[in-house]
């Protein structure tokens, strides 16, 4: 044997096998605690990002509804044609830019209003 090694007697090695096992058992219940915690956490943020997503949307349509209606009543007629400029833009929405939306509103406020077949608007 080399200097550097450690000369062991079967009381130090039982000493030293009981201390690093008490040690590993003690990491391990650690490492236990933390993935309860981190389960619990995960647990909370995902109920924290669902409140976050359901006032995103209140808020938001909050918004809309200021800027579309300005807190004032709409004709029925108002709120089809905002119904069907809606439905024409939906699936561009979040690839258009405000000049194209603001062309379209153009275009579709210059267009002939649709009849149905009892011949209203």
């Amino acid at each position: 044997m080399n200097d550097k090694e450690k000369h062991y007697t079967l009381k130090n090695v039982r000493t030293e096998l009981k201390k690093v096992k008490a040690a590993q058992e003690s990491k391990q219940a650690k490492v236990q605690e933390l993935k309860a915690a981190i389960k619990a956490d995960g647990k909370r943020i995902r109920e924290l990002e669902g409140i976050y997503e359901s006032l995103c949307q209140d808020s938001l349509q909050r918004q809309i509804a200021t800027a579309w209606f300005k807190e004032q009543r709409l004709s029925p007629e108002q709120i089809g044609k905002i119904l069907q400029l809606s439905a024409k833009i939906h699936d561009q929405v979040d690839t258009m830019d405000v000049d194209t939306v603001a062309q379209l509103v153009q275009e579709f406020g210059d267009a002939p209003v649709k009849k149905d077949d009892s011949g209203k608007t």
